[in-house]
């Protein structure tokens, strides 16, 4: 924490900063964690055929692991912040720490691109691992999926739809503070929704009308 002040790295609100001063900095942040990563053996990124046009994607392969079981993972960021390179040391550690591959999602950002296009590329991602992850030395038979607060709506999205569509190929949730819920009003909201503790009932709200609204 000290270092990231020293270098003036500090978390912008898009409730209250322009959005690519965010962006930028979010992007800094994520340059100044992965400075101590050490890329895993086999990562690469793929291109993934979408509903609204490509999606690009990263796998990480755990070293020593054949066909290991595979996590399609998508990023937090408000709906509106993220990319593949901000999240690589986060993801390196997690698949050295569990053996399970991840295919990490860049969907679309809203508010250029609102609901429903980042749920539909989560969930055409994970459709297309089920299909097709044999072929990229993955197991489809043990299949996660997972993210970090708007990544976790994304990834929890797409599980329901999953599931309401019938023989869903996931059989496990990982999810990481996600935001579920479209209001800031619940108790804990007006007792720790003040920023001190991350995401404000502001960004909360941004967040929402960005990915929600029609322009």
């Amino acid at each position: 924490g000290e270092l990231m002040k020293q270098r003036g790295l500090a978390s912008l609100s898009p409730a209250t900063s322009p959005l690519p001063e965010c962006r930028a900095m979010l992007d800094r942040i994520g340059a100044f964690i992965n400075e101590a990563s050490i890329p895993l053996a086999r990562e690469r990124n793929l291109s993934i055929t979408g509903p609204h046009g490509m999606i690009p994607c990263r796998l990480y392969l755990p070293d020593g692991v054949k066909q290991p079981p595979v996590m399609v993972y998508a990023h937090g960021g408000s709906f509106a912040l993220g990319t593949l390179t901000a999240w690589d040391a986060m993801l390196r550690e997690l698949v050295r720490q569990s053996g399970v591959a991840i295919v990490s999602v860049a969907y679309r950002l809203a508010p250029e691109h609102r609901f429903p296009i980042g749920f539909d590329e989560m969930l055409a991602t994970i459709r297309y691992v089920a299909m097709e992850g044999a072929s990229l030395g993955l197991d489809p038979k043990r299949m996660a999926a997972g993210g970090d607060s708007a990544g976790a709506n994304l990834a929890l999205g797409a599980a329901l739809a999953l599931r309401d569509a019938g023989r869903s190929p996931l059989s496990f949730l990982l999810l990481v503070y996600g935001v579920y819920a479209a209001t800031g009003d619940p108790d804990s909201w007006e007792r720790f929704g003040t920023g001190s503790y991350g995401v404000s009932r502001a960004q909360l709200r941004w967040g929402w009308e960005q990915y929600l609204n029609t322009p």
